[in-house]
């Protein structure tokens, strides 16, 4: 066990905002779903049997822990902007009916 009121990690591997540059190839949530289904695991964590023979690296693992949650974030973006466009969409259909209601 260890007891610390703070940890610093320190890491070789760049911190995960490229993800937020425009030429990152963010998986889609389908494609995503099939990896997950395959797999069993999330992209580039080992699995559970791996952590439990081999241990895992907290830094990476933070580092990843990070990523995913900036991944997250652009999904919940794109979500809510389709989202978004669809009830703008629904309202102007609403509108159409209501219309043609009128003029009959």
């Amino acid at each position: 066990n260890v007891y610390a009121r703070r940890i610093q990690v320190t890491s070789t591997n760049p911190f995960p905002d490229y993800v937020f540059d425009s030429n990152y190839k963010l998986m889609t949530l389908p494609e995503l779903k099939k990896y997950i289904n395959e797999n069993k695991k999330l992209p580039e964590y080992n699995s559970a049997l791996v952590v439990e023979k081999e241990g895992m690296d907290v830094g990476e693992v933070t580092r990843l822990n990070v990523q995913n949650i900036e991944t997250i974030t652009l999904h919940l973006i794109e979500l809510n902007e389709k989202m978004e466009n669809l009830i703008m969409e629904n309202n102007r259909l609403k509108l159409e009916i209501e219309q043609l209601k009128q003029k009959k």
